[in-house]
Parts: structure tokens; C-alpha cells; sequence
């Protein structure tokens, strides 16, 4: 298919767009908060430091172990977040090489498969666990569109490749 390759590049573009766009958003006593996944990443980094600050201060020990289990989370989260979104660069590299090339055979629609595969489920586990709360803000759904274009143009790569 000849669009497939500018498909697979269009998703990586709103892909690396729905990283700076919110993708959690909460209200509560007035409140509201909405963060994007880079403001995310950046927080949890933030939060863990300051905890691991304020438990060298202290000689408690069970501040310290607690202060290790957050440490451990955030690095969870981060990792987390930057699984679901590394996808997006390696489309943009697919669907650029396509272009660049003329053609993109079908190692190229495989990749673009399966990472469209995680990307979309990963973006749909967070929209399940979150969307029936309103929590799930744009950016998580603009992944999870543009995780399931690069899958469905791997797809088509992959029946069909466009040989130039």
C-alpha cells in the first residue's frame, strides 16, 4: 500500500504530539490538574528526590525504607510511560525511511505492527483504568489513535507491500 508509509509517519507524529499533551487530567475541591506525560516524567523524577532528601535528614528507618519504595515507583511509572511512548520514534523512523525510500517492505510494516501493538495496548490499558473516572485526558487517547494507525498500516505493509 503506497499511503502506508506516510500513515506509519503520520502516527509517529501525533504519537511524539500526545506526549506533550495532557494526558491525565483530575478535579477535586475546586481543583483542577491536568499533566501531560512529559510533565509526568519530570515530576516523578522531582517527587523522588525530594523524598529521598527528606529521609537522609531523618534517622528513622522506616522513612528511609519508605523513601527506597518510592524511589522504586517512580522509576515503575517513568519507565511505564516511556515504554508507551518510545514506539512513536521508531515509527517515525520506519514510516521516514518508507518515504526516504520510495518503499517499505515488510520488516518494516513488522515493526510497525508490533509496535503499534504495545503502544495501542498500553495507551488502551490506561484509558481502561482511568477513562470511566475522567481522568484519561487527550493526549492518552491521540496515542492510542495513533498507536492503532501504525498497527493497522503495519498490517497493510505486511498483506500488500509497496515494492516502489
Amino acid at each position: 500500500m503506497k499511503f502506508a508509509k506516510f500513515a506509519i509517519l503520520v502516527a509517529g507524529v501525533l504519537g511524539l504530539i500526545s506526549f506533550f499533551l495532557p494526558a491525565l487530567k483530575g478535579e477535586g475541591e475546586g481543583q483542577s490538574l491536568s499533566l501531560s506525560a512529559m510533565q509526568i516524567v519530570k515530576g516523578v523524577d522531582e517527587i523522588a528526590t525530594n523524598v529521598h532528601d527528606a529521609a537522609e535528614t531523618t534517622t528513622d528507618e522506616q522513612v528511609k525504607h519508605v523513601s527506597s519504595g518510592v524511589s522504586e515507583i517512580a522509576n515503575q511509572i517513568k519507565g511505564f510511560i516511556l515504554i508507551m511512548y518510545a514506539p512513536f520514534l521508531v515509527f517515525l523512523a520506519i514510516g521516514g525511511a518508507g518515504v526516504a525510500r520510495k518503499r517499505l517492505g515488510r520488516l518494516g510494516g513488522t515493526g510497525a505492527l508490533l509496535f503499534g501493538l504495545v503502544t495501542s495496548a498500553l495507551s488502551g490499558l490506561v484509558v481502561a483504568a482511568i477513562g470511566d473516572k475522567g481522568g484519561a485526558g487527550i493526549g492518552v487517547y491521540l496515542a492510542l489513535i495513533a498507536g492503532l494507525t501504525g498497527m493497522v498500516s503495519g498490517l497493510l505493509v505486511l498483506i500488500k507491500p509497496d515494492r516502489g
